[in-house]
């Protein structure tokens, strides 16, 4: 005696089980975070389809500022190897150090600083960032 299984009448489907969404943003699902976070490309968008990439854009889960990231960790070498390795201008960098201190600034000189990702806007003003930061750290000779 064989086994037959019973006719489908649509043919079989094999449906990939739901994840279950991500706690901490409401762009992603729990497994795509976390290989977010892992990457130090710091983009859940570059784990999904074409479609998907503009939906997961800009997810904190995997960002370089967000603290405990394989991106944010990479940003934090990165302002190290160039503070130490090829700094700014001086002029760039007593700007990033008043900005850090929280004196007045040239806001278009500053506004160069974002190319770096060492400033970053909040409510129209720059705020130094902790890869700006680390910079700073780096050239004080803290490693």
């Amino acid at each position: 005696m064989t086994y037959e299984p019973a006719p489908e009448p649509f043919g079989p489907e094999y449906l990939r089980p739901a994840s279950l969404p991500c706690p901490d943003c409401e762009c992603c699902t729990v497994p795509l975070c976390e290989r977010g976070r892992r990457s130090p490309m710091g983009s859940c968008a570059a784990f999904t389809t074409d479609e998907a990439q503009d939906t997961v854009r800009g997810c904190r889960c995997s960002a370089e500022t967000t603290p405990g990231t394989a991106a944010y960790e990479a940003a934090q070498v990165r302002a190290t190897r160039h503070a130490t390795e090829r700094p700014l201008p001086l002029g760039m960098e007593a700007l990033l150090q008043a900005l850090a201190e929280g004196l007045e600034y040239d806001e278009e000189e500053a506004a160069r600083l974002e190319i770096w990702r060492y400033a970053v806007r909040v409510g129209g003003r720059l705020a130094v960032t902790d890869a700006g930061r680390t910079y700073l750290a780096a050239r004080d000779g803290a490693r």
